[in-house]
């Protein structure tokens, strides 16, 4: 179940296509998937294990954007977020009003 839940949380988050309008998601699917994560942090006993899922969390929270749900031709396998950084816990400093991750797979 742990495996599922972050991603389970990006796609209520992100995807526009799966779960209907935003705000609906917000207010219907995520409050749901978010007690379930929560529920299985108290389960996560190596503190390390424990810091690296709640970051992650964190900047699923605050990601803006992303293209992981378009559709690409095969040569332009890439993915991109966009994160809102003053809202991402751990940012170092100075914090750009918005950070961009780019990678080609």
């Amino acid at each position: 179940m742990r495996k599922k839940s972050l991603p389970n949380i990006f796609d209520t988050i992100l995807s526009s296509t799966k779960f209907g309008p935003l705000e609906y998601r917000q207010k219907v699917f995520l409050p749901e998937k978010e007690n379930q994560f929560k529920d299985l942090l108290n389960e996560v006993k190596d503190i390390s294990e424990d810091v690296i899922l709640r970051r992650l969390y964190d900047l699923i929270q605050n990601t803006l954007r992303t293209n992981f749900f378009r559709k690409h031709e095969i040569s332009e396998t890439f993915i991109s977020i966009k994160l809102d950084s003053r809202k991402v816990e751990k940012m170092p400093i100075p914090t750009p009003l918005f950070e961009i991750f780019a990678q080609r797979m």
